[in-house]
């Protein structure tokens, strides 16, 4: 089981990221190791940069099953990825640069629940730091032109596995 439960969560893995305005005391509620759920598809996108002023959260997704959508973007170019709806997702880390909070969730199969609880693996932390530098890095860039988008904006402007009236989705 250990070996199909790292398989599928770490081969591959890509960084993908969407970034969005969020009320202070939804941030408050996550918490590092929590497991989410959403039933919504995720969309994010692959493209890194600096984020908008008006933000304050960026979501750091790690996913080796996201679907490249990017051959069905007609006319944008957010780099657009997308997780199945009801996707699960560990809470890796919380942290901040220059007063914008990051969120590094981990997609985890829903039946590899209780192993990610249980078990603590290195290899996370070396992502959370991997994630923490590559932030550091983009934050002074400019932002992706394409992810000013009002359309793309409106997309992804709401917190992965939690309702805007800070109830989580089981």
């Amino acid at each position: 089981m250990t070996n199909d439960v790292l398989n599928w969560t770490y081969q591959n893995v890509k960084l993908y990221v969407r970034d969005l305005t969020c009320d202070w005391h939804l941030l408050q509620l996550y918490q590092k190791n929590q497991i989410l759920t959403d039933p919504s598809y995720i969309e994010m996108s692959y493209k890194l940069g600096g984020m908008l002023k008006e933000h304050n959260t960026r979501f750091c997704i790690l996913s080796a099953h996201a679907m490249d959508m990017t051959e069905l973007e007609h006319g944008t170019d957010w780099g657009l990825a997308v997780l199945p709806a009801n996707s699960y997702f560990k809470v890796l880390s919380i942290f901040a640069i220059q007063n914008k909070t990051f969120i590094v969730l981990l997609q985890i199969k829903p039946e590899h629940q209780t192993f990610h609880i249980e078990n603590k693996i290195s290899i996370d932390e070396q992502f959370v730091e991997l994630v923490k530098a590559k932030m550091k890095e983009v934050s002074h860039q400019e932002v992706v032109s394409f992810l000013k988008d009002d359309l793309w904006i409106k997309k992804v402007n709401f917190p992965i596995g939690l309702t805007l009236d800070g109830t989580f989705f089981h």
